[in-house]
């Protein structure tokens, strides 16, 4: 049986956390973009859980399969700078997820 190889992409995370980003200013600039919050709230939190899905996956990878960073592959660096940006991508598909969830609370006119 082959082990599956896991291996780390900084471009995918970064993508789909400009995503996540766009998704918050456009819905700052304009929030009526879609025009129904039922709809409006239902892309936001679907977006939002895809892009947390992303780090999600990489710390699951991680903390029981300990497929990233094995065999002293990255230097401590990289390690960190991994670390950091999926936080960074955790936390912005949090915010998205947030954005999401108010639009079902918004008053329609």
């Amino acid at each position: 049986m082959t082990e599956y190889q896991h291996t780390r992409s900084l471009t995918r995370l970064w993508v789909v956390g400009i995503l996540g980003l766009a998704y918050g200013v456009v819905f700052a600039l304009r929030p009526d973009l879609l025009g129904k919050p039922l709809l409006a709230g239902s892309i936001g939190v679907l977006l939002g859980l895809f892009i947390s899905s992303v780090p999600a996956a990489n710390a699951i990878d991680y903390f029981l399969f300990g497929r990233v960073g094995r065999y002293g592959r990255y230097s401590a660096q990289s390690e960190t700078v991994w670390f950091i940006a999926n936080c960074l991508v955790l936390l912005i598909g949090l915010i998205v997820v947030i954005i999401g969830a108010t639009r079902f609370s918004t008053p329609t006119l």
